[in-house]
């Protein structure tokens, strides 16, 4: 438990995470579910419930500190078939990266504010900033996603790619997600299927949250749930 505790206070890398979650966990589901998505998020989710005994961390609220997400680097080495050199990218492509990387050192710096917010209205707030950072990171992404896989550059991409939080098609998709991960979940009765939804929940919420959305009929299910205030 001691390397556990380790990983989740020093924001090791997503591998060393993977190798203690199978080193102390059985469910092959959910470790397929991480090794294919590489969802650093809910990696640090079950590994805080290891530590807790088995017991689920508190749901994610607006005065808690978000999960780190993997460091870039790490990210070209394990999500892409021979990873990908930052040498080899387009200049375009090189940019997007470029601003992942911004993004992570100040996410990085956002943490250590909650952490020592000296109110409540300090920490939602910065929460509220990093929520709009992580938009954007995941955006990214998705454009080098674009890039590796299709070839598509990002100056081919829409004016609206660039602006992940107000981008419509992203809120939309979010808002599909929510309602379809809702569903499922009131229905769900296996607990850790239920940690694997809410994981899943928790992203498309921020997302609304960050383009400044309601979540209409689907916000007093979500409160239910710990998902929203």
């Amino acid at each position: 438990m001691d390397k556990i505790k380790t990983w989740l206070k020093e924001n090791r890398s997503f591998e060393e995470g993977i190798e203690l979650f199978r080193k102390h966990s059985r469910n092959k589901h959910i470790e397929g579910y991480l090794t294919r998505k590489r969802d650093r998020a809910k990696l640090r989710y079950e590994l805080e419930k290891i530590a807790l005994g088995g017991c689920s961390p508190v749901a994610a609220s607006p005065l808690s500190v978000p999960a780190l997400p993997e460091k870039p680097q790490e990210r070209l080495k394990g999500a892409y078939a021979g990873g990908i050199r930052v040498d080899d990218m387009p200049q375009s492509v090189k940019t997007i990266y470029l601003e992942v990387c911004e993004l992570y050192k100040k996410m990085r710096a956002w943490h250590e504010k909650m952490k020592l917010a000296a109110s409540d209205s300090a920490r939602a707030a910065l929460r509220r900033e990093l929520v709009e950072m992580e938009a954007r990171r995941v955006a990214c992404w998705g454009i080098i996603d674009r890039w590796h896989n299709d070839g598509i550059l990002p100056d081919e991409e829409s004016a609206a790619a660039s602006s992940p939080t107000t981008d419509p098609k992203a809120l939309v998709s979010a808002r599909a997600a929510i309602t379809r991960n809702l569903g499922l979940l009131v229905k769900a009765t296996d607990p850790e299927r239920i940690d694997e939804l809410k994981a899943r929940l928790h992203r498309s919420v921020d997302i609304v949250i960050a383009s400044g959305g309601g979540f209409g009929k689907n916000a007093e299910i979500l409160k239910r749930y710990g998902l929203l205030l």
